[in-house]
């Protein structure tokens, strides 16, 4: 046999090829196997015309594509919602344990981010310690300052003087 280009082929090659033929329009006649062969056309050869699968892509991109985005969209609006209530009430339950006040919201917010505290709760818990804890003091009254110059100079001397005060005070009536 001789192709139209003229080449020349052999009988043996030819009925090898129809009988690829005949599977391949068998496998296409059947609909549940017609899709995959389909698909795998398409990606060899992108370009080859297969309504089956380019209409659906078309429908897909011009009706579908859309709804699916606004639909992604309403989800990260809705997870947004659902992540900020949680937020407002875990906010309101610290507020009415009465570990910060409502004033203090903005402070915690800010505290959150600079220190890395994921937690509201674990931020407000944090400033009102913080808030808790007081500057050192001024020393009590009565309370001398002890002087250590001395006690280096002559530490027996020192000694015996601190020793005869605190036995005087025991004497006082």
């Amino acid at each position: 046999m001789i192709t139209p280009d003229g080449r020349e082929i052999d009988d043996k090659v030819v009925l090898d090829l129809a009988q690829k033929g005949n599977l391949l329009d068998e496998i296409w006649k059947d609909p549940d196997l017609r899709g995959v062969q389909g698909a795998i056309i398409k990606k060899k050869f992108p370009n080859v015309p297969i309504p089956e699968i380019d209409m659906p892509l078309a429908m897909h991109s011009k009706f579908v594509k859309p709804l699916e985005d606004e639909v992604a969209k309403l989800r990260d609006e809705r997870a947004q919602d659902v992540a900020q209530r949680a937020l407002d009430q875990e906010r309101a339950a610290v507020i009415r344990r009465g570990v910060i006040s409502e004033d203090d919201v903005e402070e915690v917010t800010k505290l959150q981010s600079d220190k890395g505290i994921a937690k509201f709760e674990t931020a407000a818990e944090h400033l009102a310690l913080q808030r808790r804890a007081a500057p050192p003091r001024a020393l009590p009254r009565g309370v001398e300052v002890v002087d250590f110059k001395e006690w280096f100079k002559n530490p027996a001397g020192k000694a015996r003087d601190e020793a005869h005060k605190v036995i005087s005070e025991f004497r006082r009536p």
